[in-house]
């Protein structure tokens, strides 16, 4: 849980991509998934196809001024 407790949406979204792909390919292991788990993914699934994703530089460059990082 600690690990999805995160704005960064990009990251957020290849976490859902890498459980999506391993449900295709094991289709029992989504349901072996703690239920906050598969609620997180689900509710990351509709707002994927709602639209609402934040573009990559976008979340990049949000990080880089709440880290102080430069390029």
């Amino acid at each position: 849980m600690q690990l999805l407790n995160t704005d960064n949406i990009s990251y957020l979204k290849e976490v859902f991509d890498f459980a999506e792909k391993n449900k295709l390919q094991h289709p029992d292991t989504f349901q072996e998934l703690p239920t906050p788990i598969q609620e997180l993914l689900l509710e990351s699934a509709a707002q994927a196809d709602r639209g609402e994703l934040t573009p990559h530089d976008k979340v990049t460059e949000e990080v880089r001024k709440k880290y102080n990082l430069t390029k």
